[in-house]
C-alpha cells in the first residue's frame, strides 16, 4: 500500500520529480527547510572546527601502517643508464599501485588509501586534512538524502533533520578524529544514499538515476569488507531493475543495469583473489555468537547511546526489522506490477545494511557489536528505516514515527557531545606529553616505551613507524633523538619475591591490586629500560601495569622509589598472545617490581631483560627453568 499522506503524488514511473511551481512550495514548507539547513550547517561547521583545533597528526593504532606507503619513499635505486631509468620508475609505479591495493586487515581501501596519500603529500605531516575531507564527505551525503526524501514526498519536514543530527553527531568523533577511518563516512553516506534512493524507487526509472545508481554500487566493494557486504543487495535490485523495467526504453536501461551488476561482481572476485582470511579478527564462536554481535551492530544504528539500553534496545530493532520486513514481503507477494517492483526494491534496500551487520557480527564474534565507532558504520540501516517509513506508513504514523526517530538522534547528540569533545581533549593531552619528552631529548626507546602503548597497536609497529616519520622529515618526530649505545642483557623470570600471588601450573595467579612480582638485581647498575613479554588474563580487555624500581643511590627512603604506570589494551577477538613492553627508567636501581593487574589475573613472565650502556655489558644472567615454580616462599606483603 501506498502512503495516504495526499501530499505523496506518483507518476507512472515512481515519484514525480518535482512539484508544480504553483502552489508547490508553501511557507510551512520554507521554515522547516530552513531548520533542516541550520542543524545541518551548524554541526558541519561546528565538528569542522573540532577538527581542525583538536585533531591531533599523531597517528594512532591501524594509522602506523599508513604513514610510508612504498610509493611515498624516494629512497628506491636509480640507475645511471636512461634505458634503467626508466624501468626504475615503472618497478615505482607498479609498487605504489599494489600498495594500494593490498589487503590491509580485512579490508581492500584502495580509494582510500589513495585520498590519503595524496594528502600526505599536500600537507605532510598532516594528518587533519584527511580526517576533514572524510567528514565533509559525509556532510555532502547528508545533504544528498535530505534531498531524495524531499523528492520522494515533495516537501520537506521537519523530522528530516533526523539525518544530520544521526550522522554528524559529536558521538562519532572517534572515527571523525581517526586518520584510517577516513573512508568510513564516504561508505557511511554511499550505502545511505543508495539504500534510501531505492526506496524511492528512482533508479528504477533508468536513464541518469540508473547510471549515478550502478556507479555508486561499483565503488561500493572499493570500500572495504562492509561495502562488499552491502553491495550485493544492490547488485540483486539491479537485476530486478534488469527484468522488470519500466521505462520506455526498457532494452537500454536493462542493458545497463546488467552491465553494473556484472561489473560489481567482477570486482567482488577481485577482491577475495588471494585474500588473507588471518586478517579477519574473530574465528568462528557459534550462530548464538554472530546473532548477537549482529543485532548489537544494527541497534547502534541509532547513536552510540543505545548500548546503554541494551538489551532492551536490540529487542525493539529485531521486532521493528522483523515489522517490516514481513510488511514489505508481504506487499510483494499482494501487488502486481510496478508496486511489486516498488516494494522489492525497498525490501531490497533495507537488507543491504542487515547483510552488512551479519558480516561484522560474522568478524566480531568474540568482541561483539556495541563499539562506539560502529555507530557511523551502521547508521546506512536507520535512514533505510526512515526513508521507508515516510514512503509507506500512514500520514498520522509516519509523522510520529519519524519524529520519534529525531528526538532519539538529537538525545544522542547531547549524550555524544562530552564524549567526543572528552576523546579529542585525551587525544590532544597525550600529543602534548609525546611532544614534551621528544623536546626533553628523550631517545627512541624511551619515547616508544613511554607512549607506544598509547599510539601504537605494539611497540615493534609504533617503532618503526616514528622511525619512519623521523626519516620523513615530520615535523613533530623529526627532532627525535637516537637512542644511546645500548647492550641487551637477559634476566631471570623467577622472581625474588611474590607479593599476593601464587605459581600454579605456569601460571602466576594475582589476587588483585597490590600483587606483584619483585627482582632484585645481581648489583647496582645504571638501567636505561626494562623490557619484558608476557601473557595475561583477566576478564577485562585491558590491563594497568604498574613497575616500580628502587634508586640505589637515593638515600631519602621517601624518595627512593620511581614508578611507571601504563595501559595496555588487549584485542577481545584474538586469542591472548605474547605481549611486549617496555619501561623507561635511565637510572641506577638494583630492585624492581612488575604489577601486572589492578584485579584478579594470571600472568605469566616469558622474557625478561635489561637495557644497559654497552660499556658495562656483563654476561648474561643465567636464565632459570621456565615453568618451574621458585623456591622462596610466596608471602604477603604491604602496598
Amino acid at each position: 500500500m501506498m502512503s495516504s499522506d495526499p501530499r505523496v503524488a506518483t507518476s507512472g514511473n515512481g515519484p514525480i520529480e518535482s512539484a508544480s511551481k504553483s502552489g508547490s512550495t508553501s511557507q510551512p514548507d520554507l521554515l522547516e527547510r530552513a531548520f533542516v539547513v541550520a542543524i545541518w550547517a551548524g554541526l558541519t561547521g561546528t565538528i569542522s572546527v573540532l577538527i581542525l583545533s583538536l585533531g591531533t597528526s599523531v597517528p594512532i593504532a591501524d594509522d602506523w601502517q599508513f604513514v610510508a606507503p612504498p610509493v611515498v619513499r624516494v629512497n628506491l635505486p636509480t640507475e645511471s643508464a636512461e634505458s634503467d631509468r626508466t624501468s626504475t620508475w615503472f618497478r615505482r609505479e607498479a609498487t605504489a599501485l599494489s600498495w594500494l591495493w593490498r589487503q590491509s586487515a580485512d579490508h581492500r581501501i584502495p580509494i582510500q588509501k589513495l585520498v590519503i596519500w595524496a594528502l600526505w603529500r599536500a600537507f605532510p605531516g598532516d594528518l587533519r586534512p584527511a580526517m576533514l575531507c572524510g567528514f565533509l564527505g559525509l556532510a555532502v551525503g547528508v545533504v544528498a538524502l535530505v534531498g531524495i526524501i524531499r523528492r520522494m514526498r515533495l516537501h520537506t519536514e521537519f523530522s528530516d533533520a533526523f539525518f544530520p543530527l544521526l550522522l554528524l553527531s559529536f558521538g562519532h568523533a572517534g572515527v571523525f578524529l581517526w586518520w584510517t577511518t577516513t573512508g568510513v563516512g564516504w561508505a557511511c553516506a554511499l550505502i545511505s544514499v543508495l539504500a534510501v534512493s531505492l526506496v524511492g524507487g528512482f533508479p528504477a526509472q533508468g536513464g541518469r538515476p540508473l547510471v549515478l545508481f550502478g556507479t555508486g554500487v561499483l565503488l561500493l566493494p572499493l570500500m572495504g569488507s562492509l561495502g562488499v557486504a552491502c553491495s550485493l543487495p544492490f547488485v540483486v535490485s539491479l537485476g530486478v531493475m534488469a527484468i522488470a523495467s519500466g521505462s520506455r526504453r526498457w532494452w537500454r536501461s536493462a542493458a545497463l543495469a546488467t552491465a553494473f551488476a556484472a561489473a560489481t561482481l567482477l570486482i567482488i572476485a577481485m577482491y577475495f583473489w588471494g585474500f588473507e582470511r588471518g586478517g579477519v579478527q574473530s574465528p568462528w564462536v557459534s550462530a548464538a555468537a554472530w546473532a548477537k554481535a549482529s543485532l548489537q551492530f544494527l541497534t547502534m544504528a541509532f547513536g552510540p547511546m543505545t548500548r546503554r539500553f541494551w538489551p532492551v534496545s536490540g529487542l525493539a530493532v529485531a521486532g521493528l526489522t522483523l515489522g517490516v520486513a514481513i510488511f514489505l514481503g508481504y506487499e510483494a507477494v499482494a501487488s502486481r506490477g510496478r508496486h511489486r517492483t516498488e516494494r522489492l526494491l525497498s525490501l531490497l534496500a533495507l537488507a543491504s545494511p542487515v547483510v552488512g551487520a551479519l558480516a561484522v557480527g560474522l568478524g566480531r564474534q568474540l568482541q561483539g557489536g556495541l563499539a562506539e565507532r560502529y555507530a557511523l558504520y551502521a547508521a546506512p540501516f536507520a535512514c533505510v528505516l526512515y526513508a521507508i517509513v515516510a514512503r509507506y506508513a500512514p500520514a498520522r504514523v509516519s509523522r510520529f514515527l519519524q519524529m520519534t526517530m529525531l528526538v532519539v538522534a538529537s538525545s544522542g547528540l547531547f549524550l555524544g557531545f562530552s564524549s567526543g569533545l572528552a576523546l579529542a581533549k585525551d587525544r590532544r593531552d597525550h600529543e602534548a606529553k609525546l611532544r614534551s619528552d621528544i623536546d626533553a631529548g628523550l631517545p627512541v626507546t624511551a619515547i616508544v616505551a613511554r607512549h607506544g602503548a598509547y599510539w601504537g597497536l605494539n611497540e615493534d609497529g609504533f617503532r618503526q613507524g616514528v622511525v619512519t616519520l623521523k626519516q620523513a622529515g615530520h615535523q613533530l618526530f623529526r627532532r627525535l633523538q637516537g637512542d644511546p649505545q645500548m647492550a641487551e642483557v637477559a634476566l631471570s623470570t623467577t622472581p625474588d619475591e611474590a607479593v599476593d600471588m601464587r605459581f600454579e601450573g605456569g601460571w602466576w595467579v594475582g589476587a588483585g591490586r597490590g600483587s606483584k612480582l619483585v627482582f632484585r638485581l645481581p648489583k647496582a647498575e645504571h638501567v636505561y629500560a626494562v623490557r619484558f613479554a608476557y601473557l595475561l588474563h583477566n576478564r577485562r580487555n585491558s590491563t594497568t601495569f604498574v613497575v616500580t624500581w628502587h634508586e640505589a643511590e637515593m638515600r631519602d627512603v621517601f624518595r627512593s622509589l620511581g614508578a611507571e604506570e601504563i595501559l595496555v589494551n588487549f584485542n577481545s577477538a584474538k586469542a591472548r598472545r605474547k605481549e611486549t613492553q617496555s619501561v623507561w627508567i635511565d637510572d641506577k636501581i638494583d630492585a624492581l617490581a612488575i604489577s601486572p593487574c589492578p584485579e584478579p589475573c594470571q600472568f605469566q613472565l616469558v622474557e625478561m631483560s635489561l637495557l644497559v650502556p654497552a660499556k658495562s655489558t656483563k654476561a648474561a644472567i643465567p636464565e632459570q627453568t621456565q615453568g618451574k615454580a621458585p623456591a622462596h616462599e610466596n608471602r604477603r606483603g604491604a602496598r
